[in-house]
């Protein structure tokens, strides 16, 4: 129980450390969408999406594999990122010119084709970000990592802030992007060799190989993820216009920023997991049993409470001109609790070595998305790419609670009875909410106390669950 108290205490940190960055991130948000419209904002999130669907090829999943080894065995960094990094370099550059090349092929306007390289030049920074962070990760040092993302995030913010004021136009906001990962790259950078060890780039092709080909499943499954991603704003690119791809990317944007938890929690707990597989199964169990529990805790009532008041949070965050996103967020919300499940489902395959199942759940996923895309897109535009999105949610859900059954790590009958009083609490505090017609800010309050009445009345917290939020708050 020790280990579990461990693993939450260290999570309930770090989702702490990165409530003030999601704050940034709604801010900047707000500020670009209202600064660009939707046209403009459409051209950015095409190339966001663009550099993303490619950035596996920048990275091949060395990352993964990484936190992965090193997590289990210090002594292994050393020789994968000195070569790693090099590696790493010389594909990003190939990939920026393989992206304008494609870009002039297609005759796209000068606009388009100079903010999608910018994109893809700041994608090689993420990912010289993304290695040095594994290495944090791996040496559970998740602090640096903390303070890395927190240093991005304010710089975005202020540079949007100025871009803004000085009406420095659509290029000017591509630039803040980039500056802001070149300054966390510099910070990671310089940390990793003062805590931990300083790198020296080796080009030894023979273990570069051996060193892509032990990563590609991990490098298929960020592939597949960045176009999963990602595939729904490249193609309303592609299939419409930049407004509708505004527009859709305006309610994508806050189910990103909802998200900033989850992801967090992630990072925190594949290393433990890791562990947790050579060292005890049964706590690697447990720790996969709570954390679907804790991650619907939260994601459930968010959902039902955003479909409840999609329109107020709309407007409020971008104004009347967007508020046909309403719509679409009321669509995208629910796939927040699929996304959060089969996430911790990907973390115990890619634990347990099965990270090829996990690779061909999310490549038939993808496939599955593209052609839910292609016909509902071309019907029904912008809505047509929620649909497809939540869509494929399910699908992965339903393979991957069919594959994780057949191990030894699947959940007890328990976990389902938990997550039954939590939709009751939140379908309770939904109803509550819609029928008195209160407004957002006392909504969000009396849904809280409503939730967590409903919580303790139906007995949703075991003993386990107390032991962990008294450890977390004595420690704090």
């Amino acid at each position: 129980m020790s280990e579990i108290l461990k693993i939450f205490k260290n999570s309930g940190w770090m989702m702490s450390s990165q409530v003030f960055t999601a704050i940034c991130g709604f801010l900047w948000t707000i500020i670009i969408a209202r600064y660009l419209g939707a046209s403009n904002l459409g051209i950015l999130s095409f190339a966001i999406s663009l550099s993303l669907v490619f950035g596996m090829f920048m990275d091949f999943g060395i990352s993964q594999l990484l936190i992965r080894d090193v997590s289990r065995e210090h002594d292994l960094l050393p020789n994968i990122l000195n070569n790693a990094i090099p590696l790493k370099i010389i594909s990003s550059i190939l990939v920026i010119i393989f992206i304008g090349l494609i870009l002039y092929l297609k005759g796209d306007t000068k606009i388009v084709i100079t903010v999608c390289l910018l994109m893809g030049i700041e994608n090689l920074f993420v990912n010289m970000n993304l290695i040095f962070s594994s290495v944090f990760q791996a040496h559970e040092k998740m602090a640096y990592t903390a303070k890395g993302t927190l240093i991005n995030s304010l710089t975005l913010l202020s540079l949007v802030i100025i871009c803004a004021y000085l009406n420095l136009g659509l290029i000017g906001i591509t630039l803040s992007y980039l500056i802001s990962y070149i300054i966390s790259y510099l910070y990671l950078r310089i940390q990793v060799s003062r805590k931990i060890y300083s790198p020296k780039y080796k080009f030894n092709f023979k273990y570069w190989k051996l060193l892509i080909k032990r990563s590609i499943p991990f490098g298929l499954m960020s592939l597949f993820n960045n176009i999963y991603f990602n595939i729904d704003m490249a193609m309303l690119g592609f299939l419409t216009t930049a407004f509708s791809t505004g527009i859709y990317n305006a309610s994508y944007k806050i189910i990103t920023i909802l998200t900033t938890l989850y992801t967090v929690y992630t990072a925190v707990i594949f290393p433990v997991m890791s562990k947790l597989y050579k060292n005890s199964d049964n706590l690697l169990k447990l720790s996969y049993e709570k954390s679907v529990k804790y991650l619907l805790l939260i994601s459930i009532p968010i959902s039902i409470g955003v479909f409840v008041y999609a329109e107020s949070i709309i407007i409020l965050t971008y104004g009347k001109s967007y508020i046909s996103s309403s719509t679409i967020i009321q669509i995208l919300i629910f796939t927040i609790p699929f996304l959060f499940i089969n996430g911790s489902g990907g973390l115990l395959l890619n634990s347990t070595h099965k990270e090829i199942t996990n690779t061909k759940i999310y490549g038939t996923a993808v496939l599955v998305n593209i052609i839910l895309n292609l016909f509902l897109i071309t019907q029904y535009k912008e809505l047509g790419a929620a649909i497809a999105t939540l869509l494929s949610e399910i699908y992965i859900f339903l393979l991957m609670f069919i594959l994780i059954y057949k191990t030894d790590y699947h959940p007890s009958i328990k976990i389902l009875y938990d997550v039954i009083k939590i939709i009751i609490s939140s379908l309770i505090m939904g109803l509550v909410l819609y029928y008195t017609g209160v407004n957002l800010w006392i909504g969000i309050l009396l849904g809280i106390i409503i939730y967590f009445i409903c919580l303790i009345l139906l007995r949703a917290f075991d003993e386990n669950d107390k032991n962990i939020i008294r450890s977390v708050i004595h420690r704090k």
